[in-house]
């Protein structure tokens, strides 16, 4: 799980809308900021209803993701980058690998990642 310093609070969510950039898969959309700054990384995400309708489901995918996020942690920027990724229909059923590997193709495209 990622370190709660690491994930963007409710407070956050309205300077990062009004400053977005965005990117989409079939199954994966990242809502995301590039800017310089000394604080780390930071991340959130989003599962809908639609996606998962019991609480026991989104809460999986969200820890999904943050454990993905952090075991690709040496790869990310360390400073001023924040990204929300909300999850679609359909990533539920897909692979674990393909699930990382969709997560990481979004934020090598975004330039959050290095490689």
């Amino acid at each position: 799980m990622l370190a709660r310093s690491r994930r963007i609070s409710r407070l956050e969510f309205e300077t990062l809308f009004t400053e977005k950039r965005s990117l989409f898969t079939e199954t994966v959309s990242l809502l995301y900021t590039l800017k310089n700054t000394e604080k780390p990384s930071k991340f959130a995400v989003i599962v809908s209803k639609k996606v998962a309708k019991k609480a026991v489901q989104r809460n999986y995918l969200r820890r999904v993701v943050y454990t993905i996020i952090q075991k690709n942690d040496h790869i990310i920027q360390k400073t001023g980058c924040a990204g929300i990724l909300n999850i679609k229909k359909g990533f539920a059923e897909l692979s674990y690998e393909k699930k990382e590997e969709t997560i990481l193709f979004l934020l090598r495209k975004s330039g959050i990642c290095t490689q």
